[in-house]
């Protein structure tokens, strides 16, 4: 339970985990999952070449995996979703664009942690999803819940709209679903699979 895993079980074999499951290579999977210019396919093979250390190009992804491929795909996710079997409650939109947000997110992290992690040598995912999931009263905090409302079609309060108005670079962000993007089949496959609830 107060482990953090560095190595992951797929077919009865271990797997290491790059950088140890360090938090920036785990952005950079994200990144390549959202990536515009690979398709569904390409995306989880990139990710997948990201995340585990023995893989240094994505063809070497069926090499490595043969028939448990889907099952590596699907242990990545739940290392990203810090060893939860489901995702509890999610909305059926993005409200965190993890890339172009680095700078709040960052910051608020910072804040709740008391150190710039940017600077650290090392810091496990878990970890750094334990700062994030203690962020509370800052500006981060505000804009997530201000995306939420406009997504969800709620009305903003007084001092919300106003800061929306004094801030809209903070609310242009890709905040598209998964199942709303036309070649994410297999994206959306595993992410179910995995967590039999919608992101």
């Amino acid at each position: 339970m107060f482990e953090l895993p560095t190595q992951l079980e797929i077919g009865g074999k271990l797997h290491a985990i790059r950088n140890n499951g360090d938090f920036r290579m785990v952005l950079d999977c994200f990144r390549e999952l959202n990536s515009v210019e690979l398709d569904d396919t390409g995306r989880v093979l990139s990710s997948l070449t990201i995340f585990y250390a023995e893989i240094t190009d994505p063809v070497d992804v069926f090499e490595i995996f043969g028939n448990h491929y889907t099952e590596a795909a699907q242990k990545m996710m739940w290392f990203f979703n810090c060893g939860q079997e489901t995702f509890g409650n999610r909305t059926n939109y993005i409200l965190v664009d993890w890339e172009k947000d680095q700078q709040l997110i960052a910051g608020a992290v910072n804040a709740v942690a008391q150190k710039e992690i940017r600077t650290l040598d090392y810091l496990h995912w878990w970890t750094f999803m334990g700062y994030y999931s203690e962020i509370h009263d800052s500006a981060w905090n505000a804009i997530v819940s201000v995306r939420y409302k406009i997504k969800a079609g709620k009305k903003l309060e007084k001092e919300e709209l106003k800061f929306k108005n004094e801030n809209p670079e903070y609310f242009i962000w890709d905040s598209k679903s998964v199942h709303e993007k036309e070649d994410e089949e297999l994206i959306v496959e595993i992410w179910n699979n995995n967590s039999k609830k919608e992101v």
